[in-house]
Parts: structure tokens; sequence; C-alpha cells
């Protein structure tokens, strides 16, 4: 059944991996499915961003959930969302992702590697999490990503390759 907002609500209570994966963790997120692209928001820095574009996202390595590509629904909450130490700042990419299948996780469940690979077993190709400061949505497959445009570049920030440090004259 498609909801307004275009998801669907999926029912995976007969499934065997439904009963391994939320039951045996006390997991029962909202899930749905969205087969249509959505406007979502990366910031990353002047250096990595046209590189990006270019090329694909590839997954970061640390964040609430693990590895994966971080997205934010608005380009004022990239600001406070990529403040990691893996973070960069600079540049915000406006990409149109397909979520496919999709599960609401708390940041206990999603940071966890054995819930995370059980829920990527049962299918699911997004998360959406809420870790304190609003939703983020990550993803696992650059392939999700279907089109991507610049949508801000902030020129008072260095130009630096990742690991340089900016020079002073």
């Amino acid at each position: 059944m498609r909801t307004s907002s275009g998801t669907m609500n999926l029912n995976f209570h007969e499934s065997l991996a439904h009963k391994v994966t939320f039951h045996s963790i006390g997991l029962h997120g909202q899930t749905g499915y969205e087969e249509n692209p959505i406007a979502m928001y990366h910031q990353t820095s002047r250096y990595l961003g046209p590189i990006i574009m270019k090329s694909e996202f590839h997954h970061g390595h640390y964040g609430w959930c693990g590895p994966a590509i971080y997205f934010a629904k608005t380009p004022q909450a990239t600001y406070r969302k990529a403040i990691g130490n893996e973070s960069h700042s600079g540049f915000i990419i406006k990409a149109y992702v397909k979520l496919g299948k999709w599960i609401r996780v708390t940041k206990d469940h999603c940071g966890d590697p054995e819930v995370r690979m059980g829920l990527l077993n049962a299918g699911f190709t997004a998360f959406i999490v809420n870790p304190g400061d609003g939703d983020e949505w990550l993803i696992f497959h650059s392939q999700q990503v279907v089109k991507m445009e610049k949508q801000f570049e902030d020129y008072t920030k260095p130009m630096n390759a990742p690991g340089e440090q900016s020079v002073d004259w």
C-alpha cells in the first residue's frame, strides 16, 4: 500500500530474515520503499566536490552507521552533519538518490556491525537515522545516485587535498 509521501509500507512479518533481524534485536523501525529519485545534499571539500561529480561517491569510513554515503535533506542541514574527523566543508552537492528499500533505525542499532549486516542481508539499501540533530539518509551503493549538480561552493574555504594543511600568505 503506497502512502501519501510515495513510500510503500512493506510487510516483512512472515519472512525469516525479518524475524532474525528485527525480533532478535528488538528493532521495529518504520520501513518503506522509494523508487523515485529524491533530492538530497552532501557537503565535502572544494577539492573533493568536483572529483566526486566527475566520477561517483565513495563510502566514508566513519559515521554513525559505519561505512556509507551520507546525505542531509537540506543544504543547511549539511553544516551540522559534516562535522566528523573525516568530514570536509566548502562544497555542497545536490544528488538525486534512489533510496529503494529503506528502514528508520536508531544510531545504536545502525552502529552495530551485526545489525547493519543483518539489515543489508535483508535487502535494505538505505537507512534513515537521527543522531540527535535531525535525520540523515545513508546509502550503500554509488549507483543509487542517478544525478548530481553543484549546489554551493564556499570560495572562502581553502582548496586543499585531504591531509594538506592550508597556507596563510
